[in-house]
């Protein structure tokens, strides 16, 4: 039926005009809370006559309120009277104190500021007949408005356009795919916990999240890439960044230094990660099979996958959900290169790319599980020089652009006595049982992620991954170059699901199981396999059925059945209120990437306190900024006296002796046994010392030669599609 132009017209008014008043209303709805300001301190304490002494106790570091009223709730208990709230600004004025009653549980008042005031939250504490347990403090108001909120607003609202523009874009030009709204429709699926005002217990998320609020204060701080972060441990600065790769951490980051807070932050990220994650599935299957209904049917299977679920809300492992992005195009690209379209290795070395800035131990397996391929296709590897080329080129590009990454990471490990769990770590044979999965788990069909004693792990695949190889016995004759790759990708994940489990001889592999840390983590990549061979044997299994929509319609309720209660489980059991939420610099996970002898209980209890060698030295004043701490000291004799700086020893850290007269000396910088920065007096009776981090010249080098390499890759990205679209021209 042909659609005639006036009505095509007309059509395309109304839905202009649907979008305009839409996007109006959206507008509003994200920017109705302008002007509200929130400030919430979560960190139950208990002070009690046994622990501490009547003072004066700072709960919070500085921060900004600007002119207006606000209103501070106190939630909590007091037994007996004399204790007190208080807010004060940094000149030590207070702004507001508010006295408790006996068994007071919560007390509001309101009060204003009149100028920009850097404030602070204390209590004052009197240990005579008196218990004080704060839970919760707010300081909020709907007259405000602050440079991070307008920033904020404007960049939701920006984005909120460019969808809408987007989405009618799509309309005018009839080019809107089903397949990226089913997508979309999947992301927003599984992410149903990320939209709540709350959040889940993740057994790694405040570590990731420690990790963002440190790249963000690092960047805030001036230093780029956030190697050597500020924020985490009293701010004594953390080599996580050297370590760890993180360089799409950077987005969420970003998102904290335009004022979103942490949850928000994390949320967005996990969602936009999934989104890509999906669609790489979606890709990948569509163009190995040509057949997008195989693309969505990847995706499907990705999506409902147990472990990939595991791992964003159970266990919160954010550097194995951004590798499941680029697994996919590992495979895509083998693909590629193994069937006669070497030339297209970019997107190997891309998947690999991907992988090594999301993950260590996701790059260490897919290099071992492609390497094992590799040995399988050996003779055509060596006989097709173009095969062989395609790998070399893709292992020398990605090695290019993880020199920034690799080197300075092995000029920290030069050091030695470093935390490190790649190389370093033992190779025992005594592995716990949880680190395994029994061979009846593979069975499960849904089973929390852990007991209520968390000592025993309940690690399962999700059954639909052991339906699909039973899917390909429906149509075990039929051979054709596309189910030979499904059941390669098949046959490695069910050896994957085998190696998970105690029946594999791991006391023969302990190496490479102690790097990888559990057995079960061989689910990562048995996700990535089993949504694209899956998708491939379904849409042979429906292609030419005539009850194909019936079958679509079986394997989506089979396929979502087999995830969806995980979803559940998170909504129902594992979600916190916000209110509960705070950030701990303290929480370091495994307490990797530090000095062995470093002391995390001393680095909280010592915080800025300099220690000199001589109990007789006076410690004049002190100052740390950034990722630098200067003090100043007089001494009754001239004795050279060893200091100990409270900053985390790490290649970088430069200092400098500025005697009475204001001489500048430069001085050694040493580790002293708790792994932290020593320096020396030199002898001088007083003077200042002033310790700072910079770039090591091996830093600088390599991020120079990594920004050279990216720039040539796309120098030549650029004229090889300038080149194709020319002779496009030429043979039209």
């Amino acid at each position: 039926m042909l659609v005639k132009p006036e009505t095509r017209k007309n059509n395309i008014s109304i839905v202009f005009i649907f979008m305009i008043l839409f996007s109006i209303g959206i507008l509003f709805a994200v920017n109705r809370d302008i002007f509200h300001y929130e400030y919430l301190y979560s960190k139950p304490i208990v002070f009690t006559p046994d622990q501490y002494t009547k003072n004066t106790y700072f709960l919070t570091d500085s921060f900004l309120l600007k002119p207006g009223d606000y209103l501070m709730t106190f939630s909590g208990e007091m037994k007996g009277k004399k204790s007190s709230v208080f807010l004060e600004n940094v000149e030590g004025i207070e702004l507001i104190s508010m006295e408790f009653v006996d068994g007071e549980k919560e007390y509001s008042e309101v009060f204003s500021i009149t100028g920009n005031e850097n404030v602070r939250l204390g209590v004052r504490y009197d240990p005579e007949k008196s218990t004080l347990q704060v839970n919760r403090i707010k300081i909020e108001s709907d007259n405000v408005l602050y440079r991070d909120t307008i920033i904020r607003h404007i960049v939701v609202s920006g984005f909120i356009l460019v969808v809408v523009a987007l989405l009618f874009f799509l309309y005018y030009k009839k080019i809107f795919y089903r397949s990226v709204f089913i997508v979309i429709l999947l992301t927003s699926i599984i992410c149903l916990p990320y939209f709540n005002s709350g959040y889940f217990l993740g057994d790694d998320l405040f570590f990731h999240l420690n990790r963002i609020e440190g790249i963000a204060k690092t960047l805030k701080a001036g230093y780029f890439p956030a190697r050597n972060q500020l924020y985490w441990l009293q701010n004594y600065g953390y080599g996580v960044g050297y370590f760890y790769p993180d360089l799409f951490l950077y987005f969420p980051a970003l998102l904290r230094i335009l004022g979103f807070s942490m949850l928000a932050s994390y949320k967005i990220f996990m969602t936009v990660v999934t989104l890509c994650s999906l669609l790489s599935f979606y890709y990948t299957a569509k163009i190995i099979s040509r057949n997008e209904t195989c693309g969505i049917f990847s995706a499907l299977i990705a999506a409902f996958s147990v472990f990939r679920l595991v791992d964003m809300y159970n266990r919160a492992a954010i550097g194995e959900v951004q590798s499941l992005i680029f697994g996919p195009f590992i495979i895509l690209g083998l693909y590629y290169i193994y069937n006669e379209h070497p030339e297209k290795w970019h997107f190997f070395a891309f998947g690999f790319w991907g992988i090594a800035n999301s993950h260590l131990i996701s790059l260490g397996m897919s290099f071992v599980l492609v390497g094992i391929y590799i040995l399988f296709r050996l003779k055509k590897t060596f006989l097709h020089k173009e095969i062989f080329r395609a790998l070399v080129k893709s292992v020398l590009v990605v090695a290019a652009l993880e020199v920034a990454f690799i080197l300075p990471m092995i000029e920290q490990l030069s050091v030695g006595n470093l935390v490190i769990n790649i190389l370093t770590s033992i190779s025992s044979t005594d592995f716990p049982e949880k680190i395994m999965v029994p061979p009846a788990h593979l069975f499960y069909f849904f089973h929390t992620w852990r007991d209520g004693t968390f000592h025993t792990n309940h690690a399962y695949p999700g059954l639909f991954f052991l339906i699909i190889p039973l899917l390909r016995l429906l149509h075990f004759n039929k051979k054709s170059r596309l189910l030979k790759c499904a059941d390669v990708l098949t046959i490695f994940g069910v050896f994957l699901l085998f190696a998970s489990t105690t029946l594999f001889p791991w006391h023969l592999f302990a190496w490479f199981l102690n790097r990888i840390q559990y057995a079960w983590r061989l689910f990562t990549p048995t996700s990535v396999v089993f949504p694209i061979s899956g998708a491939i044997y379904i849409t042979f299994l429906t292609e030419h059925n005539k009850y194909k929509k019936q079958l679509y319609s079986v394997f989506i309720f089979i396929i979502a059945a087999c995830g969806f209660p995980l979803i559940f489980e998170t909504l129902h059991n594992r979600i916190v209120s916000k209110d509960l939420f705070w950030m701990q610099n303290n929480r370091v996970s495994g307490a990797e990437y530090k000095p062995f002898t470093l002391d995390l209980e001393f680095v909280d209890k010592n915080k800025d306190t300099v220690i000199p060698s001589d109990p007789d030295v006076r410690i004049i004043n002190h100052n740390r900024e950034r990722l630098t701490f200067k003090f100043s000291w007089d001494n009754a004799d001239s004795a050279e006296v060893l200091f100990e700086v409270p900053l985390i020893d790490y290649i970088g850290y430069h200092a400098e002796l500025i005697t009475s007269d204001n001489t500048s000396i430069s001085i050694p910088v040493l580790r002293s046994e708790r792994g932290l920065v020593l320096v020396k007096s030199g002898g001088y009776r007083e003077g200042t010392i002033h310790v700072y981090f910079e770039k090591t010249v091996l830093e600088t080098v390599s991020e120079i030669f990594t920004v050279s390499v990216l720039l040539f890759l796309l120098v030549i990205i650029i004229r090889g599609i300038y080149k194709k679209k020319k002779l496009e021209k030429i043979n039209e």
